[in-house]
């Protein structure tokens, strides 16, 4: 069997019937995932760009990690926690976030992210 046939039958009740050109697939093989970085309250200047920790924005700093929209996902604390940011941000090292966008239509990305409750 292959490895298409295989993500074909573990569909957790979802259709096997994808419009034409669409394939299953693993999330990690469609989207990048990054860890954040450590950046302590104390080195945080303020600024515009919106720091995020697990919880969502923690604080402001003068330099971002991302340079548009991310998607944030809390991987310490608040594991699982789900945030957007329609700016360029700096999520801090308690995140994994995505942030390389193939596809114009964000919902493609979020509303589904937006509803895994197990990691």
């Amino acid at each position: 069997m292959s490895d298409s046939q295989k993500m074909n039958k573990i569909t957790n009740g979802f259709s096997n019937d994808l419009p034409e050109g669409w394939v299953w697939g693993k999330i990690g093989e469609i989207v990048e995932i990054k860890y954040g970085k450590g950046l302590i309250k104390e080195n945080r200047k303020g600024g515009k760009f919106p720091v995020y920790g697990s919880n969502g924005i923690v604080g402001y700093h003068d330099q971002s990690l991302t340079q548009g929209q991310t998607i944030i996902i809390g991987r310490k604390g608040s594991v699982g926690e789900v945030h957007y940011s329609q700016i360029a941000c700096c999520p801090i090292d308690t995140n994994l976030l995505h942030r390389q966008f193939y596809f114009s239509e964000f919902d493609i990305y979020f509303s589904p992210v937006k509803t895994f409750k197990t990691w």
